[in-house]
This record gives structure tokens, sequence and C-alpha cells, in this order.
């Protein structure tokens, strides 16, 4: 748990930010009220030697023995690759039917090789010779693993978490509003880039559990839309959570948002044996809440209107709602807009499922299953601890290009957002962002005990199971 491979995770993983590294904004400018395009790279990540910055400014090389005696910190400085492209609107405005974007005269290009950007904690390890180790003031015994932060050695205790890309089914305790529950954590990409997005359908027992959720009748009376609505949503409903979605939806919407539109093709996706009438019963009462919705634009509507954002026009509704099925939802899948078929499949497996559990055709999952665990070491925690820093950073040179003054992508760098960032959570052990304690993770941190040789290899090897601020097992 405590190898030297463990901590490549971090450092090598999220080297690469050409994905999530690139920004592009427009702005309007002051000067002609012209518009014009940011383009901000943030591309390859270098990490530096062990190093120790004196009281004059100065720096030299560093050993973990002098970060104890001296009470400082064994840290590395860390250096990004950063561009900087503008470009304004064209005076003729269209070019081809398109905007067309020509170089600006009054910002040029900016490309920063080895920009600084803070310091980041190193890694004892203890890969050197026997020579080496006595040189330094290091035991050749001693495993390594952990970090000296302002003096006292810091170690990281794996967290133990449920893996992700797999169904669970669970029962839930009564009362409440559902009987079953079917979700899934999808997690896109390993390491420290992982994006993890969370999918829970509910098998409702009284449909009035979600208040709010009313289905528009396009084409019916408003008495009988009042009344066959009343009926449709009562008993046995299926409804699923969608990331950015306030309210629950109804499985029909999401089937028809993903392109599958008939009835018939829906409960092949669910029941597969449309001849298994205990099955098709379950679903009935589902098909009779969606049946007013019979188009794909009108489903993506729906999901668009109980979205986190408020958008009035239709238009950027169906845009919302189709970058949430194709990016947000079920992103292990797809993350494109032709991978709705395959969604849709892996949909309606998971509401088979549900179904199988309901009718006590298939056992329910075991939380505490040993096989569904997995552990986050050093590597993964410190990615995604850069990741929240990074983002902090990201955020600060937007704002610094908000304000009306020249902008230049060095003077815009905060040198002090990921160092900060990552000094916060080692020092006090909360693993997370500083303004939101109370999401972070707690006791991640600890102080490494030196007590004897074996409890050192102990604290070395303890995991912990996550528990919030709150006390609720997260």
């Amino acid at each position: 748990m405590y190898a030297d491979d463990d901590f490549s995770v971090f450092y090598l993983p999220t080297a690469d930010l050409n994905q999530d590294g690139f920004e592009v904004i427009d702005e309007p400018s002051s000067q002609n009220d012209l518009w014009r395009r940011f383009h901000l790279s943030f591309e390859q990540v270098f990490l530096g030697g062990p190093s120790a910055i004196e009281s004059d400014g100065t720096g030299d090389t560093t050993t973990p023995q002098e970060a104890r005696l001296r009470s400082g910190t064994y840290d590395s400085p860390l250096y990004m690759k950063v561009s900087q492209k503008v470009r304004r609107l064209s005076e003729d405005r269209q070019f081809n039917g398109e905007p067309e974007w020509i170089e600006d005269d009054i910002y040029p290009d900016v490309e920063i090789e080895k920009a600084y950007v803070g310091r980041v904690r190193f890694y004892i390890t203890n890969n050197a010779s026997m020579d080496t180790l006595d040189d330094t003031g290091e035991c050749p015994f001693d495993m390594g693993g952990n970090f000296i932060v302002n003096g006292s050695e810091k170690v990281l205790i794996a967290q133990e978490r449920m893996a992700g890309d797999f169904l669970y089914v669970f029962a839930k305790a009564q009362p409440s509003a559902a009987s079953h529950t079917a979700e899934i954590t999808s997690v896109l990409g390993k390491g420290g880039r992982n994006k993890m997005s969370k999918m829970v359908i509910k098998k409702l027992l009284n449909g009035n559990a979600n208040k709010g959720i009313r289905i528009r009748f396009p084409f019916a009376s408003s008495a009988y839309a009042a009344n066959v609505g009343m009926l449709c949503i009562l008993h046995n409903v299926m409804r699923a959570t969608l990331p950015y979605v306030r309210q629950n939806v109804p499985i029909m919407l999401i089937f028809r948002g993903l392109g599958i539109l008939p009835d018939r093709e829906i409960v092949k996706h669910v029941v597969y044996d449309v001849t298994d009438g205990e099955m098709t019963d379950l679903v009935q009462p589902s098909i009779e809440e969606g049946f007013a919705v019979q188009e794909q634009h009108i489903a993506l509507d729906q999901i668009g209107r109980r979205g986190n954002v408020g958008l009035n026009a239709q238009d950027k509704r169906i845009k919302h709602a189709e970058d949430i099925l194709a990016r947000e939802t079920l992103p292990h899948i797809s993350t494109k807009a032709d991978g709705h078929k395959s969604k849709a499949y892996f949909f309606g497996c998971m509401v088979h499922r549900l179904i199988l559990a309901k009718l006590q055709r298939r056992d329910l999952d075991d939380r505490d299953h040993f096989g569904k665990k997995r552990l986050d070491l050093a590597g993964p925690l410190l990615a995604n601890l850069f990741r929240l820093s990074f983002r902090k950073y990201t955020r600060d040179i937007y704002r610094h290009l908000q304000k009306n003054r020249a902008f230049e992508i060095g003077s815009a760098i905060n040198k002090d957002a990921i160092e900060k960032g990552m000094r916060y959570s080692i020092a006090t052990g909360d693993c997370g962002e500083q303004a939101k304690w109370m999401e972070a993770k707690a006791g991640v941190s600890q102080v490494l005990n030196r007590y004897t040789y074996a409890s050192t290899l102990s604290h070395l090897r303890r995991t912990n199971t996550l528990i919030g601020h709150d006390g609720k097992i997260a």
C-alpha cells in the first residue's frame, strides 16, 4: 500500500492536462467594442526535485532529515506549460456564414514553457542505495511512504469506497417512498483523472413522493389531463435521478430522450420476454405515466425543465438535456451523442435488475461485500486534491480576465492556489476545498506513529471507512 508506484498515479496521469486544461473565453473589449476570444492552454506539468527556500530567497536541494530538524516541509517546485492566444472578431463579421476570428494586434501570442505555479509536498521513498541513505541520515529499514510538513511526518490513510461501474440493487427500509433502488456510480478514466457520475432508479410505492412531477398533455383538454394525470402517477412508478437535474425523472422520458420511442421497444429493453406477465405488470404504471410524451424532442424538453439551470427557450432546454444524457449520464459507457443506443440497453438492464429484485427472483446486493470494495491510496487522493486546486487556479485566472485591464497570462497566474490547497489538506487532514470543509474527507492525513517499528508499519497499512462530518457513512 505504501509502494512508490502508487505515487506515480498522482504525478504521471495529472501531468497531461490537455483534455481538461483548455479554456476558451469570449469577452467584449472596451476598445472599439470588439469581441475578443482568449484561448488559454494549460499543458504539460513538470515536478522539480526536493528543495528548500532560504530566508534570502535562495534555494538549494534538501533531504528529509534536514526538513525534520529545521521544522520545514519536504516539497518540490511545480511548473506548467501555459500559452495564450487572443483572436478578435473580423470587421466583416462573417466568413462563409460563420464568424471569422483573426489575430489580434494588441495581444500577442504568449507561451511560457515552465511557468512556476507553486510547490507540492514530496513523497519519501527508500529506493536509494545503502550508502546514500547513510549519507542523508535515513534509516535503510524505513519503508518510507510519508510526507514531512512543518517538521512533522504525515501519512495519507487509504480510503475505502465502493467500486465504481457496478450495479447495486437494494431494498429500502420502510416507511419509505421507494421499495427498491438500483444505483450505479460511473467512473470515467483511471488514476487521478476520475470523473464520477451517479444514477439511481427508484421503484416508488407512491408517485406523490416527488412533488412537482407532472406530465403535460399537449393534445388533450385540461380536464382530461388533470384526471388521467392523477391516475397515472399514483402507484408503482419508476423514476431515476440524472446529474444536474433537480427532480426524479420518469424512466419513459429517459428512454425517449435516448431515442427509444415505441412503448413495445422500451418494454423489450426492460423485460426481455414480453410474455412475462409479472414483469410487464410492474412496467405498466411507468408506461402509463409517460404515454403523453411520444416524441424525443418533447422528452428532452421535459428533462431540461427539471434541470438546475433555468432556461426559458425550448431549444436551449433541449440542448441542455442532450448534453446531460450524452456527457454526464453513464459516462463509463460513452460521452458522445452516438452512444445513446448503448446507454438505452444498459439503462434497460438496470430497470430489469430492479424488477427482478422486486419479484424476489434475484438476491439483493450486499453493500458490505469485500469483493466490491476499493482502496484509494496516496496517488489517487493527491490526484483528486490536485484537480480541486487546479480548478480554483483556473477560476482565479478567469476572474483576472474579467477586470478591465490588459490581460497577460504570466501576471494572471495565482502561485498560491495549488500550493495552499494541498498544504491545507495535508496539514489538517481534511481532503477537499478549504471553503467547503463540510464536504471534505476527514481524517485522510494523520501524524505518523513512530512509537515502534511495528506501529509504523501498521499505521502505513491502515485503512479508513469514510464517514463525513455529519456522521453519515459516505
